[in-house]
């Protein structure tokens, strides 16, 4: 595909631009910046394109009212071009560097340790981010707030909030198991490449399964003629899915809080079908979470 770099980088910050301005007004807040602890960006082209972004950020959220308005309204009819060499700093912040990359290293450096591991990331950039956010502070992050810009090319962008409450379920060990990667030379990754570029948008072919592929997860086999796609699990004997978990729900001694029309129907259903009302009810809960579950 042709891509229009400069633009896709204007349509970018014109959407940060926009979700910035909003959720200050929204949420009661002038700077976005001093009113979060961290903040986590789409990764775009990488994490160095992340430093632009917060970059940008600082223009909106350090510059005037006026100042601000106006930078918005460049950007919108497309004059104004990627931050470099300290220009939006200096002529809408008016901050120093040194102040900047202190931000900068303080509240978004975090949310970028996976990225400079993986690389470019599309759909998962935000959320891959916020995941190695939550891997480099952990503790940390109790009681803490953190800004997430997610952007999607289309264009749509997002701009939330979150308050760190309690860790959530996830799995810690990502670095360890970046460090497990299969290392390739450079004309094994060319081969690879163009295996790939073989089948893009063909129907009918079948994949070249390797025997190194990891446990507990699922490999494209097949696309075939009508381009229906067929995949194979690689199993993992030490990991284990819990299943729904059923709970008996006995019926309280007063009966159960009905209103008179929905106990009508309801003893009527019970004496059509023969139950007895005074036993209890069997409801099937969500399947329970389990830490670095893998499919069986």
């Amino acid at each position: 595909p042709v891509v229009d770099g400069p633009y896709s980088i204007e349509v970018y910050f014109s959407c940060l631009d926009a979700c910035q301005r909003q959720i200050g007004e929204r949420a009661g807040f002038v700077n976005l910046i001093e009113s979060h602890d961290y903040i986590v960006y789409h990764l775009g082209s990488g994490p160095k394109f992340v430093k632009h972004a917060f970059e940008r950020s600082c223009a909106m959220a350090f510059a005037t009212d006026e100042a601000a308005r106006h930078l918005e309204a460049e950007h919108q009819w497309g004059e104004y071009a990627t931050p470099r060499k300290g220009t939006a700093r200096q002529k809408f912040a008016g901050m120093r560097q040194a102040k900047q990359d202190r931000l900068f290293d303080e509240k978004v450096g975090p949310s970028l340790c996976l990225a400079a591991r993986i690389g470019p990331m599309h759909t998962a950039a935000a959320y891959t981010n916020l995941t190695s956010l939550l891997l480099e502070k952990r503790e940390e992050l109790l009681g803490k707030s953190i800004a997430v810009f997610s952007y999607g090319s289309g264009a749509a962008s997002t701009l939330y909030r979150l308050q760190v409450r309690r860790l959530p379920v996830t799995n810690w060990n990502k670095h360890e198991e970046l460090d497990k990667r299969i290392y390739h030379s450079a004309a094994e990754f060319d081969r690879i490449c163009a295996r790939y570029a073989d089948t893009y948008g063909r129907f009918g072919w079948k994949a070249e399964v390797s025997h190194s592929q990891h446990p507990g997860a699922y490999y494209l086999t097949e696309c075939d003629s009508l381009g229906r796609r067929a995949y194979h699990l690689v199993r993992d004997p030490e990991m284990r899915l819990r299943g729904p978990t059923l709970i008996t729900i006995q019926k309280p001694e007063g009966g159960w809080a009905l209103d008179d029309e929905a106990q009508q129907a309801g003893e009527g259903q019970q004496a059509e079908e023969g139950q007895d009302a005074g036993e209890g009810v069997v409801a099937p809960t969500a399947p329970s979470r389990v830490q670095d579950a893998r499919p069986p």
